[in-house]
């Protein structure tokens, strides 16, 4: 159980117990597979997504289940018998679902300390007699050395 503690990120076996268990409870694709492989299954997911805390723990389990709530109604939406209505309910939650895991996923990478960098380009530049341009990053320190009072 201490190795479900740190494939989960979790410093209790209760806890690391308990997500696995949400993780294998979760699974639409594996519905058929005996309880054993849906544990394999969970906890090769959770390590995947490599959680160092509780929390992100959570979020992966909430990542989990939003993707395969997503991926069973996109199923769904697809049948050869599905109404158009129901092609259209289907796609429309299942799209709402997928933005929702792209929020998730940005947000583990927060947790995490994985954020991305944005790119700046600038393309044209006018320094007028006078001026001057800086290339580069700029950071500014204050200082509270003014005068004044």
């Amino acid at each position: 159980m201490k190795k479900f503690c740190k494939i989960t990120g979790t410093i209790t076996e209760g806890a690391a117990e308990r997500i696995i268990t949400q993780v294998s409870a979760m699974q639409v694709w594996g519905r058929d597979s005996t309880s054993e492989q849906k544990t394999l299954a969970a906890v090769d997911l959770i390590g995947e997504l490599g959680p160092t805390s509780a929390t992100q723990a959570l979020l992966a389990v909430q990542m989990f289940g939003v993707h395969e709530a997503a991926l069973s109604l996109l199923q769904r939406a697809t049948l050869r018998e599905q109404t158009f209505d129901g092609v259209q309910a289907g796609v429309l939650l299942s799209t709402r679902l997928m933005r929702l895991f792209t929020e998730q996923v940005e947000l583990m990478a927060r947790l995490q300390g994985r954020t991305s960098q944005q790119k700046v380009t600038v393309e044209h530049v006018h320094v007028h007699q006078g001026g001057q341009a800086i290339v580069g990053a700029v950071s500014t320190t204050r200082t509270d050395q003014g005068g004044g009072g």
